[in-house]
């Protein structure tokens, strides 16, 4: 949905750069003729099934390059946001997995974490059902975030 938004957004220059495929590029360029809400979302959503069925990973990477090309040479920094998402579900994992020790040891690295809170959130984790864990899990990963700043 991002990248359909993306492509309809995207400068005419721009687009031009990405040398789409023919039939990609028509019904994004038909997309960006319409302005009003609802007849937007279904052109929009026209859009994301040519893209399904095209290579849409392809695409996203080719709009990656366009808006930050890749330098000769330079290798990229591991970004301090990055890490600190692979921090955040390192202790989920931990914590969903561990016991009370990990969740000891996750407290006395974060003290302004609520352990009961912690707690609370990591046993929704374990007894959530299949439809539900996502939504526990995120909220377990919104909480660990908070208290790892």
């Amino acid at each position: 949905m991002r990248l359909a938004w993306a492509l309809v957004e995207l400068p005419e220059r721009t687009l031009q750069r990405l040398q789409l495929p023919e039939g990609i590029l028509d019904v994004v360029m038909r997309a960006r003729l319409v302005k009003d809400g609802g007849p937007k979302n279904r052109a929009l959503r026209l859009v994301r099934i040519v893209l399904r069925d095209g290579d849409a990973d392809a695409i996203a990477q080719a709009l990656r390059e366009v808006h930050d090309p890749p330098r000769k040479g330079a290798t990229a920094p591991p970004s301090p946001r990055g890490e600190r998402e692979q921090a955040v579900e390192a202790w989920r994992t931990k914590l969903v997995d561990g016991g009370e020790d990990a969740l000891t040891e996750y407290v006395r690295l974060y003290p302004g974490a609520d352990r009961r809170q912690v707690r609370q959130l990591v046993r929704n984790v374990r007894k959530a059902k299949e439809a539900a864990r996502a939504d526990a899990v995120a909220t377990l990963l919104k909480a660990l975030r908070t208290a790892m700043v």
